[in-house]
């Protein structure tokens, strides 16, 4: 098995083997994760890669 460095993301199925995805900053530290759970594994790296390619886009305050 391969050792898990940190940050990373994790994908794994659930109990009913729909995949979904936890981003780690350190291993007991999970800060994001989908919202969607996905039926194919590849739809799941699918929406972690949109996630990687998004973190250089700026990020807006709105105020309410």
């Amino acid at each position: 098995m391969t050792a898990i460095t940190y940050p990373c993301f994790i994908a794994r199925p659930d109990g009913r083997g729909r995949w979904y995805w936890t981003y780690y900053v350190r291993e007991d530290e999970p800060v994001a994760y989908s919202t969607a759970k996905y039926a194919d594994r590849r739809d799941c790296e699918a929406s972690v890669r949109q996630v990687q390619d998004s973190l250089e886009r700026p990020v807006f305050f709105l105020s309410l």
